[in-house]
């Protein structure tokens, strides 16, 4: 009886050795992570794209091979435990939102095959650092970071018509791509450089609603001081009320 239960343990023991026993007809996903490229970079999304081939080389033992998953978040560690979850099961643009946080994500494809995939991961904020990595099964790439653009990019035009009491005053904005425009104006201020939306002696603005494009907004400027210098500066401001500067 010990004896036929001894041969038992090690017939188990050796079909459980064999199992991970590398065989040179069978081929594995692997993802080629030198190839991973993020694109498309906007206030809100960007699309990263990663390469699957067919290997006979990795962990054979691995039965997740078949999910591609992307970690994203503004940690360094985008690996961490706390995240929204977005998943989808088609190649592209095609993902459902699960999961609660607005810093931390995950984007997966299901049962891929050899190819080349591009994940969007969005939800993202404007002038936002974002560390990403693919993962395959238990194959992990190399984190990898981007930085979304701001929303709004103020710049502040010339003066002219320049009088002892007047002047007229230039500036113009440009919309990024998932950007927002409410107001478009300039700000001035006698003999002080330091111009904000909380420091300025004199302001004039035009309000908008609109979501793309380049616009200019052009004001003149009366009873002014003779012989005194002022600072002026072109502002936008976006959602919720936040502020882009002009030099």
């Amino acid at each position: 009886m010990k004896t036929s239960y001894l041969k038992t343990i090690l017939a188990v023991i050796i079909v459980a050795f064999c199992a991970c026993e590398e065989d040179p007809t069978f081929q594995i996903r692997s993802m080629d992570d030198n190839a991973t490229k993020i694109s498309n970079i906007t206030t809100e999304s960007a699309d990263v794209t990663i390469s699957i081939a067919m290997t006979q080389e990795g962990d054979y033992c691995n039965a997740e091979h078949a999910d591609l998953e992307i970690y994203y978040s503004t940690s360094p560690n985008p690996f961490g435990k706390s995240f929204k979850n977005e998943r989808c099961t088609t190649i592209i643009n095609s993902v459902r939102y699960y999961g609660m946080y607005v810093h931390d994500n995950m984007a997966q494809i299901q049962n891929i095959t050899p190819g080349t995939y591009t994940v969007k991961l969005r939800y993202l904020w404007p002038e936002t650092t974002y560390y990403y990595a693919p993962r395959l099964g238990n194959q992990k790439g190399m984190v990898r970071k981007f930085t979304t653009p701001p929303e709004l990019i103020a710049t502040t035009g010339n003066y002219s018509n320049l009088t002892a009491q007047s002047v007229q005053l230039e500036g113009s904005v440009e919309i990024n791509n998932g950007g927002y425009l409410a107001k478009l104006g300039i700000l001035v201020r006698l003999q002080n450089s330091d111009v904000t939306i909380d420091n300025y002696d004199y302001k004039q603005y035009s309000s908008y609603s609109v979501s793309s494009g380049k616009y200019s907004v052009t004001k003149s400027f009366s009873a002014l001081s003779a012989e005194s210098t002022y600072y002026y500066r072109t502002y936008a401001e976006s959602r919720g009320g936040k502020i882009y500067y002009g030099e």
